[in-house]
């Protein structure tokens, strides 16, 4: 597993502003097949009950679910998180979170070519460089309107 500070450095080293979905030279096919093999694990250890699916108009490629824990791939890095009930990246959604998982996890990710971060670092306030700054949608009240963006949102976040 990489330090925090070595994690921090890959996050700022990957942050392009010029690209908040996709990083320059996406290879889509190996996304693919990286996400497809992240699955492919998830359904071997946990069973039926893992459910997957891939996003669009998001920083990151998709998502796997088990009924207790949830597990991201970004499409940066490939950046990998993971965490525990309904809400993803928010604070506390790492909670209960196993140990063993965690490091069968970071294990799975190195074989992948993946890096696992974990959500407390992603949930640090972002001072990269992209312009993360929620546009305001008209007629709609922000409630987190003085709230920073977080490294999550860089990495992990609908656009």
């Amino acid at each position: 597993m990489h330090s925090p500070d070595r994690l921090r450095t890959l996050l700022r080293e990957l942050d392009d502003p010029d690209r908040l979905e996709l990083p320059a030279g996406h290879d889509l096919s190996a996304a693919r097949h990286r996400f497809a093999r992240l699955a492919g694990a998830l359904e071997d250890r946990f069973g039926p009950s893992v459910t997957s699916g891939v996003v669009q108009d998001a920083s990151f490629h998709g998502y796997v679910s088990t009924p207790d824990r949830w597990v991201l791939l970004s499409n940066f890095g490939p950046f990998v998180t993971t965490g525990t009930g309904p809400d993803w990246g928010v604070p506390g959604c790492e909670e209960g979170l196993d140990p063993g998982f965690v490091t069968w996890l970071d294990g799975l990710c190195a074989s992948l070519g993946c890096v696992y971060v974990p959500v407390a670092l992603l949930l640090e306030p972002y001072d990269g460089p992209s312009p993360l700054a929620d546009e305001p949608i008209p007629g709609e009240e922000d409630e987190d309107d003085d709230a920073p963006p977080l490294w999550w949102d860089r990495y992990f976040q609908y656009m």
